[in-house]
């Protein structure tokens, strides 16, 4: 007996509601793979949901408005390194207003005066002599380093990878830049020393005041997190340069220059003749 023959018709009716279940089927097993029409790109969505819900915690790229956000500042606005930058900033440009006065004021008020000292030798140990009380500030400096290194229990040396606290590390660095600003400023004021005339040779240990009383600034200041370090290191650094600039302006221009011209040499006296 012959089966009846199934209309085509019907037959692609069949299969069409055959595939519609078998989709409804496969979006109850698996909503997270599911797509609205227009949500081309975030097929990875359903997946990041997923593992987030079962770790508890939403990832790190789950909220990409917020991490941008944090991230990046504001358009127009200033960071808090920005900030900190532009205080310290003002306050070396206060120091640099602040130096001259104070070189000023003690010329003029503080009473006492250079000893007489005419040859370059007896300058320099002068100036040496006035040195010792600008490394104050970097011997007190290496004892309160010795006890932070007690008191926090860094007692490891740097070469091991020891970095140590920051109660620690701000006292280091201070040494460290102290010493190097101390070579470099009793360098240029040696110098200047052996070209100032008696009356301004009072400037060897005013000079040596206000590095002594810079270094202690910035000192204090480091240690608190303060920007008021500006000043400090105003203090320390700007007469340097302007010594600086002071030696380079001698050894052009005063007597002994490096590049002065050679005098004319003088003519030879005329010879006596034998008759007179």
């Amino acid at each position: 007996m012959a089966e009846p023959q199934i209309p085509a018709r019907n037959k692609q009716e069949a299969e069409r509601q055959s595939l519609d279940e078998v989709m409804v089927s496969t979006a109850m097993l698996e909503p997270t793979t599911l797509q609205w029409p227009g949500d081309k790109g975030r097929g990875k969505e359903g997946e990041i949901r997923a593992a987030a819900s079962e770790k508890g915690t939403p990832p790190d790229a789950y909220y990409p408005d917020w991490s941008g956000e944090a991230e990046s500042p504001k358009s127009g606005g200033c960071s808090s390194g920005d900030r900190e930058t532009l205080k310290v900033g003002a306050f070396v440009l206060v120091a640099a207003v602040i130096f001259p006065f104070l070189v000023w004021g003690g010329y003029a008020l503080l009473p006492f005066n250079a000893p007489v000292l005419k040859t370059a030798p007896l300058r320099l140990v002068y100036t040496l002599r006035c040195s010792i009380f600008a490394a104050v500030p970097i011997v007190l400096g290496v004892l309160v380093l010795g006890v932070s290194r007690l008191r926090f229990n860094s007692l490891k040396p740097l070469y091991e990878g020891n970095a140590g606290s920051r109660e620690v590390g701000v006292h280091q660095r201070y040494i460290n830049d102290s010493l190097s600003l101390f070579l470099l400023y009793f360098l240029q004021l040696a110098i200047m020393a052996s070209y100032l005339s008696q009356e301004l040779l009072k400037l060897v240990p005013l000079l040596t005041i206000v590095f002594a009383f810079g270094r202690l600034v910035f000192w204090v200041s480091a240690a608190l997190g303060s920007s008021v370090r500006g000043v400090g290191f105003g203090l320390s650094f700007l007469p340097m340069l302007a010594m600086l600039g002071a030696n380079l302006y001698f050894v052009f221009t005063q007597n002994g220059a490096i590049f002065a011209l050679a005098p004319p040499p003088t003519p030879a006296p005329p010879r006596m003749r034998w008759w007179g």
